[in-house]
């Protein structure tokens, strides 16, 4: 698996064209990557997912704002 500029795995990523274009809209909305985008999104989804104990799923992973352009160089996505 290719690595990403930050060393994270990189993944090609098929989308939907209604979808490809929701996500573009809401990167130039919120004036971050559409890596950003797909990150907060799937963030989102699982802060919803998270167990009934208290316990978040983000306590392993870094947090992502909408604002962070440190992603800006992560996995590309082609659609």
């Amino acid at each position: 698996m290719q690595q990403g500029q930050r060393g994270w795995p990189k993944l090609m990523l098929r989308l939907p064209p209604d979808i490809k274009i929701w996500i573009e809209d809401q990167a130039a909305k919120h004036a971050t990557s559409q890596n950003s985008e797909i990150i907060r999104s799937i963030r989102e989804r699982m802060e919803r997912a998270k167990p009934t104990t208290g316990e978040s799923l983000q306590a392993t992973a870094p947090a992502v704002g909408p604002n962070d352009t440190a992603l800006q160089g992560g996995p590309e996505i082609h659609g």
